[in-house]
């Protein structure tokens, strides 16, 4: 036996509320007019219980043998768009099932349309359960049975829509379903919700004494947070009488359903996987130009800073109480001969230290290819660390094919990419500001280059030199003289470093990229970190001497490093 308590109260509340014909003639008593103007807040009542079930439903899917996963689980907490959801499991077919219902039920703008949702509400929702619970359910109570349920669904009622604290019905900052209102709705409304609100708490086995002052302390309120400081008052009139008559800890529901229980088997059923098109596919995913790791290590855009995410991928994975794998997209773009690939990778807060609580994807655009090509040595290593974690099982990857083209408008029309560097003479490198660093002349820990134009042989030996001497800023898109000109190309500069760094390092080192724009021209900055033990390019150690670079010597090597 299992306690569904709540589950009970919020299916008896939502039972009790959809009973339009009552309220219309409980309307027509108390007050003159249409009763047309009471319809709409009486739906947001409505819609907000119905929430409340949901989110109850949820919370006990396991009690009432509903089917679930771990994918499932992932999208309580990150999904967008409900419809995009995979329904792979019972859960996220009855979850589509009741917002298909909460979808008609708020395009309903008219007595006879709600009316006709209502009804199916009851049938195909409200019912099913009703007999599952009279099938299946026990109470412990020494409370009348009508009595009880009418206790348990105002405990219900009184914090999911009497409680206003945000400025709206607690119920719709739960649960799953869209809350599609908008505070101008609500708002312009509020005098009908209270009038809802005082008719269903008349339904709930209110006497007359009780209902005048609960009606007294809801009309006297003039706004949702007036509404919410009735909470206290309402509490004691209502509930306090029967909790000072019986113990309300002892009072529970229990239902013990056996695995052939057919009673709610079509709510289960339906709702198969929507045939999505490419930007519904993409209405999850959010381009950040740049980011954080979560073990505070910065990564730019481009193949470099996806390299050093999935390089961090596994110790992130550690941190998490789960054995599954990281989701990863893999957003094919076809490409003469082949494809070339953007990837995206799912985060909820956890993964990318500077997205606070926002969900979705990281978005590193053209990032690897099936063929050699641009930077063919870099898109190798994506794929190589790709095929690495997941053989580990550190992640999963799937795929969908998407034009280029067709990617980046979608994410330049969402405007999801998020420029950290609009006071970028602001930001500091090497412990120094960037506008003092530019100002400044090359030296021991500076290093300018105009654009790529030496080989990597050479980059490299300036980037090992400042690591062995006390780390430095080498910038990009600068001349000797401190003058900015800007790279041609940003991503095939970053490109270029990724290789340095991890294929001519040795060790491989863990220096920052920055692709930024400063003084409205694009430039490229490597922030070195001051090495803890030596690092060779092309097996041979250099150290920084002034604006020169020299090999050490072993006798310098052991004097430093020891």
């Amino acid at each position: 036996m299992e306690k569904v308590t709540r589950l009970i109260g919020a299916h008896h509340a939502l039972d009790e509320v959809t009973r339009l014909d009552e309220f219309e003639s409980w309307v027509t008593q108390n007050f003159e007019g249409d009763d047309q103007d009471h319809i709409k807040g009486y739906k947001i009542l409505v819609r907000a219980l119905f929430r409340t079930f949901q989110e109850e439903l949820n919370i006990h899917r396991k009690c009432l043998d509903i089917e679930s996963s771990f994918e499932y689980f992932r999208a309580e907490s990150s999904i967008a768009d409900i419809d995009s959801l995979e329904a792979n499991c019972e859960a996220s077919h009855l979850l589509k099932h009741l917002n298909e219902f909460d979808r008609r039920l708020y395009r309903a703008h008219n007595r006879e349309y709600l009316n006709r949702e209502l009804a199916s509400l009851r049938s195909d929702v409200i019912k099913p359960f009703n007999e599952l619970f009279e099938k299946y359910g026990r109470t412990k109570t020494t409370l009348d049975l009508s009595e009880y349920f009418d206790y348990q669904a105002i405990k219900i009622v009184l914090p999911a829509v009497n409680d206003a604290n945000r400025g709206y019905p607690e119920a719709y900052q739960h649960g799953w379903l869209d809350r599609r209102y908008t505070q101008a709705e609500l708002d312009a409304n509020f005098e009908s919700y209270t009038a809802a609100l005082c008719w269903l708490y008349a339904e709930l086995a209110l006497n007359e004494t009780e209902l005048l002052t609960v009606q007294e302390a809801l009309f006297d309120a003039d706004d949702w947070r007036e509404l919410n400081r009735t909470y206290g008052e309402v509490r004691d009139t209502i509930l306090q009488p029967i909790e000072d008559r019986v113990d309300s800890n002892s009072a529970s529901y229990e239902v013990d359903i056996p695995d052939s229980s057919t009673e709610v088997d079509h709510l289960l059923k339906g709702a198969p996987d929507p045939a999505v098109g490419i930007e519904k596919s993409l209405d999850r995913i959010f381009l950040w130009e740049d980011t954080y790791r979560g073990d505070e290590v910065f990564v730019g855009s481009g193949s470099a800073g996806f390299i050093l995410v999935l390089r961090g991928l596994q110790s992130i994975r550690d941190q998490l109480d789960t054995d599954e794998p990281i989701q990863i997209r893999r957003l094919k773009h076809p490409d003469e001969p082949g494809y070339n690939y953007s990837y995206a990778v799912e985060h909820a807060g956890w993964a990318f230290d500077n997205t606070g609580s926002l969900h979705g994807w990281a978005v590193f655009v053209r990032v690897a290819t099936d063929y050699s090509g641009f930077g063919g040595r870099q898109y190798k290593l994506v794929e190589e660390l790709l095929e690495q974690l997941t053989d580990q099982e550190v992640i999963e990857v799937k795929e969908l094919e998407v034009p280029e083209d067709v990617l980046r408008t979608y994410l330049e029309e969402q405007q999801v990419s998020h420029d950290r560097y609009t006071q970028s003479e602001e930001l500091e490198f090497d412990n120094r500001r960037l506008d003092r660093i530019i100002a400044g002349d090359e030296g021991t820990r500076t290093e300018f280059k105009e654009e790529f134009l030496d080989s990597m042989i050479e980059v490299g030996k300036e980037i090992a030199a400042l690591a062995n001497y006390k780390g430095g800023v080498l910038i990009f898109g600068v001349d000797d003289e401190g003058t900015v000109r800007g790279v041609e190309n940003q991503e095939e500069v970053e490109n270029k470093i990724s290789g340095i760094l991890w294929d001519m390092m040795e060790p491989p080192l863990s220096a920052d990229l920055y692709p930024i724009t400063y003084e409205g021209e694009p430039i490229v900055i490597v922030d070195i970190p001051e090495a803890d033990e030596p690092v060779a390019c092309n097996f041979t150690y250099y150290f920084r001497n002034g604006t020169n670079v020299r090999k050490l010597t072993y006798q310098e090597l052991k004097r430093r490093f020891g």
